[in-house]
């Protein structure tokens, strides 16, 4: 019966389970389980039955990172150990990831073989980025034009304007979306190694649909023009008035498009209670109806084949006009006043 009475230490443990996940080959996967397991006081016999290896491969396998450690027991076929980076060699590392994105693994190891004269393979490297506070997740995308500074200033304005809004007051978020009639390819679960085809259209047709939401209630007011210009803006407005104003103001947030400035919307705008702000230029971010156009491409039209565009156009429209309460959990979680922000130096 193998000993195993502190086989490993907490870090050498940790280390283990690290290499452990970053490996894609079965058999040394089983090499490391087997020194996990004897650690955790499993009997050779238990071993056996779960990982499917005879006695003497278990032994062999404890005999090996007794003597070498983890590079003699993958036999040298997990290059550049966990623990090859000095601490110094690890913030360097770190400093280099923080200020130059890399897309892979394989490029990392070049760094660190030319930089540091030690070799890694992809499957070694992997545990050690994770364990320096490094993951493998797309980049974002923010507006090259955006004025994080005007943006704060917003932001600021408006939360002092929602705390202090009177009672009866609305806020809305103003903005028009062009969904475009053909099938939008995006993520699905498809089975591996096969492809999933789905039908598209020319894309040549789209409907204008500018909206309202409001944070206040979920209230959504859509409408379907043929152009979305000023005298949309106005129609739309004057319909949320007689819809849903009881005297006090209404606060619509709304970017810089060229018609929200026209001297058609200006002169409506003296006229009624509708009080227009604009959000800073190029900030998409800031206006919260945009994640329900995010939502009814997502939820309508991705990986969905609308043979007429009638089909499209009535499927779009109806959505936007539910009001059932699955519909309302979902901008519940997601229609929140929390803004995405972005750093003064991107």
């Amino acid at each position: 019966m193998i000993d195993n009475k502190r086989l490993l230490s907490n870090q050498e443990r940790q280390q283990l389970y690290e290499i452990h996940l970053g490996l894609s080959d079965k058999k040394d996967a089983d090499r490391v389980k087997v020194i996990i397991l004897l650690d955790k006081g499993w009997s050779t016999g238990q071993i056996q039955e779960a990982l499917l290896l005879n006695k003497r491969t278990i032994y062999r396998y404890r005999d090996l990172y007794k003597t070498g450690g983890i590079d003699s027991l993958l036999e040298n076929r997990y290059h550049g150990g966990f623990c090859k980076l000095s601490e110094e060699e690890k913030e360097i590392l770190k400093k280099e990831l923080e200020t130059k994105l890399y897309p892979n693994a394989k490029e990392i190891c070049a760094f660190v073989e030319k930089r540091f004269g030690k070799i890694y393979t992809s499957d070694g490297l992997v545990p050690l980025l994770h364990a320096i506070g490094f993951s493998y997740k797309k980049t974002k995308k923010v507006p090259g034009k955006a004025n994080p500074d005007e943006q704060a200033v917003f932001k600021k304005e408006y939360e002092k304007r929602r705390k202090t809004q009177k009672k009866g007051e609305k806020a809305y978020f103003l903005d028009g979306v062009h969904p475009t009639h053909n099938m939008m390819p995006d993520y699905a679960w498809i089975r591996t190694g096969e492809e999933y085809f789905i039908k598209s259209n020319d894309g040549r047709k789209r409907i204008n649909i500018l909206g309202l939401y409001s944070p206040d209630d979920h209230d959504i007011i859509v409408q379907e023009y043929k152009t979305i210009d000023a005298d949309a803006v106005i129609n739309i407005l004057k319909k949320l008035e007689n819809m849903r104003w009881d005297g006090e103001t209404i606060w619509v947030y709304t970017d810089n498009a060229r018609y929200n400035h026209s001297k058609k919307v200006k002169e409506y705008l003296t006229t009624t209670k509708v009080k227009l702000v604009y959000l800073p230029a190029y900030s998409p971010n800031l206006n919260l109806i945009e994640r329900l156009w995010r939502l009814l491409k997502r939820s309508v039209i991705a990986n969905t084949y609308y043979e007429h565009f009638d089909d499209f156009r009535v499927a779009c429209m109806r959505y936007l006009r539910r009001r059932d309460p699955p519909f309302k959990k979902t901008l519940d979680r997601l229609m929140t006043e929390n803004f995405q922000t972005f750093p003064a130096k991107v």
